[in-house]
This record gives C-alpha cells, structure tokens and sequence, in this order.
C-alpha cells in the first residue's frame, strides 16, 4: 500500500510504468541491503520479495524505469514491518 508521501498526489509521468510491478531484485540488486543489514536472519531473495511486495504505485516523476526510479517505489515502513515478521518466525 502506498503512502501519500510516496506520490504527493501528483500525476503519472510516466504511463508505461504506471501498472507494472518491478522485481525490485532485478533491476536495483542492492535494494535489498536496505533491510539484510537490519534483519541479518533474512536472506537477499526474502528482502527483495518483501520489496517487491510492499512497492508502490508506479509511474511517478522519479519512476522513469532506471533503477533509481524502483528506488522512488520502495515502501521501507511496510517492507521492514513485513520482514520483521518474518524475521522473529526464523529460529
């Protein structure tokens, strides 16, 4: 779920990425360091799900289909409440 933050309510900039989900772990590979160095029990492929998972809405100013633009697209509050979760489940 996106927050208002991450669109302020602006228009789509860039349609053709306004319905499409991006593999957070194929196209910014290092995403997922963001949460691995928080939750050391989740592996590189469970962080880049939860990622991709919990990103919003495509299409925004910043999200012209570079790896940057995924960045615009990470949902950090609603991936590390996810990978917490999941992180307290491993032994």
């Amino acid at each position: 779920m996106a927050t208002p933050l991450q669109t302020y309510g602006l228009a789509i900039a860039h349609p053709q990425n306004a319905d499409k989900v991006e593999d957070v772990g194929a196209l910014p590979p290092e995403a997922g360091n963001l949460l691995t160095a928080a939750f050391p029990k989740l592996t590189l492929a469970e962080v880049n799900r939860i990622l991709t998972e919990t990103e919003g809405p495509g299409g925004g100013f910043l999200d012209d289909g570079s790896a940057f633009g995924v960045y615009s697209r990470v949902n950090l509050y609603a991936a590390a409440g996810r990978a917490a979760a999941l992180s307290r489940a491993k032994p």
